[in-house]
């Protein structure tokens, strides 16, 4: 009898283990079939390469895209397809989708998104309203591009020696393309200066989208000494580079016949090399004003108006219309001397470099 119950025991047993078993593996079967099948989403097959996958997801997009498309499910194709091009057009993502089906954080929309907002694609307008608009310029071929790592680790801290301008943007944007010459010429313009200019695709990086509190694109900001500055004025090179002499602090001082002596005093007594350029001009370039930014916990920066401070001129022996930079380091005379034909940045900076 006991043994009948035993048998019975071991059965009920076996039976509710392979029970439990058959619901887990029921649960993963229902997990998988009802997981999205990010090829099956792009059209394409698990052995697509970049170029078809960028193809695809392009033609997609415009077919799905809601200001083209009424049907009431195109908005959720839409993000299906930002959430399906993140992670295949990414090596590593889509090693690892590949692998456990996992598509990370790709999904996930920045802090404060509501259902139903299609935060990454559009061009936000006055009254909460919103249209989308298509860009087919050459964000492919961007050269500029930052990554949520590059950003969080290189640019934010390196912020307070460097600064940096970024410029948001995603591919159905159309004005993002707008601004493309623009932002080449400004690089040109400012690059040598040591500024840093970086491209953002606010669709593919979300934690520094929200990070940079942008909520629509085109978008541009600065950053520096570890603070997001928003720019808010109009897509000219013009624009954009008085936004940066607006926004990189000015760290050089002003200096006149009267305060002269006590500058160079202080710096003697603290032991730190000081740099004073004369000019013609009533403010410092902003060359040297980022060169100073960049190097002010080394060296002292100065400027001498010339215009304003004959007796200096005469005391140091320079024209009233010529640039000049003087180097101080332990007297109150100067050591090294460049003229104005040497004053490019990068003699400037290898000058402040070596003192």
């Amino acid at each position: 009898m006991e043994q009948g119950a035993h048998k019975c025991s071991c059965r009920f047993l076996l039976s509710s283990r392979s029970l439990f078993i058959s619901v887990v593996v029921l649960g993963a079967l229902v997990s998988l079939v009802g997981a999205t099948d990010l090829y099956r989403v792009l059209g394409v097959s698990r052995s697509a390469g970049t170029k078809e996958i960028k193809t695809a997801y392009k033609r997609l997009a415009k077919h799905w895209h809601p200001d083209k498309n009424k049907s009431p499910e195109a908005q959720e194709k839409i993000m299906q397809l930002n959430q399906a091009y993140e992670v295949l057009s990414d090596e590593e993502k889509r090693r690892r989708y590949d692998w456990t089906g996992d598509v990370g954080d790709s999904a996930q929309a920045p802090r404060g998104h509501h259902p139903g907002q299609a935060w990454t694609m559009p061009v936000f307008r006055a009254g909460n309203s919103f249209q989308f608009r298509f860009f087919t310029g050459s964000s492919w071929q961007r050269q500029d591009l930052v990554s949520t790592d590059y950003f969080f680790d290189t640019i934010l801290p390196g912020s307070h020696k460097k600064p940096y301008l970024l410029n948001f943007f995603h591919d159905l944007c159309l004005q993002c393309g707008d601004l493309e010459p623009i932002w080449e010429e400004l690089r040109n313009d400012v690059g040598p200066y040591g500024i840093g200019l970086g491209s953002v695709h606010g669709n593919m990086h979300p934690r520094v989208t929200h990070y940079c509190g942008v909520v629509r694109v085109p978008a541009v900001v600065g950053v520096v000494s570890g603070r997001v500055v928003h720019y808010q004025g109009a897509q000219s090179t013009r624009s954009l580079r008085g936004f940066l002499e607006d926004i990189v602090p000015n760290v050089v001082t002003e200096l006149t016949s009267s305060s002269i002596s006590y500058f160079l005093a202080q710096v003697i007594e603290r032991n730190r090399p000081c740099v004073i350029l004369f000019s013609p001009r009533r403010q410092p370039s902003f060359l040297f004003r980022a060169v100073a930014f960049a190097n002010r916990k080394q060296v002292d920066f100065a400027y001498v108006s010339s215009y304003e401070n004959e007796p200096l001129l005469k005391q140091f022996g320079i024209k009233q219309r010529e640039k000049q930079l003087l180097v101080f380091r332990e007297y109150q005379q100067p050591e090294q001397a460049l003229e104005e034909d040497e004053l490019s940045s990068s003699t400037l900076q290898t000058l402040v470099e070596a003192v």
